[in-house]
């Protein structure tokens, strides 16, 4: 069943060039503003797990093509740029909208949506001043990482779209 006043959002999360979004969901709560709490933080971390792994992606594609005798990889542990890059999610996602669903069109009756979105720029300009605070001395290792994320965000949203496409009728 499809609700007329459901946003489109909801079924079909955006794509934006230079953003990335994520929707997040909360069961019903006895305060509508708990659910929107909820439902926020379930898409920061939709957000924060798909940076998460595409600086993994990267990271790895980095230590792979690591010439230098592996020094970058000693002192750099792919975790620790995940949990920079996931910081950098809480830093910078934004909620754009909430959606309450009154008659559970979508699923439990009185379930709240939200919807984060966040600038793959911003994102990347936050991951490259973390890594530059705690590694200064990689400069050329951090340049590379910052151009790979910058590819990964690219290839993220070209797939996205493609997905997008496909689903269109």
């Amino acid at each position: 069943m499809v609700a007329a006043n459901a946003p489109v959002w909801v079924d079909h999360v955006p794509q934006m060039k230079g953003r990335i979004c994520a929707l997040g969901s909360a069961e019903p709560t006895f305060y509508r503003e708990d659910g929107k709490i909820y439902a926020a933080e379930v898409a920061r971390n939709q957000l924060a797990a798909t940076l998460s792994t595409q600086v993994q992606s990267v990271m790895l594609d980095v230590q792979s093509t690591d010439t230098h005798g592996g020094n970058y990889v000693e002192q750099v542990s792919v975790q620790q740029v995940a949990g920079y890059a996931s910081d950098a999610v809480v830093a910078g996602a934004q909620i754009v909208s909430y959606w309450y669903d009154e008659d559970g069109s979508r699923g439990r009756k009185s379930a709240t949506y939200a919807l984060a979105c966040m600038s793959t720029d911003q994102s990347i300009a936050d991951l490259n001043q973390k890594l530059q605070q705690a590694y200064p001395d990689q400069k050329d290792k951090i340049a590379q990482v910052r151009d790979r994320a910058k590819a990964a965000f690219d290839s993220l949203e070209n797939e996205e779209a493609k997905h997008a496409a496909a689903k269109a009728p």
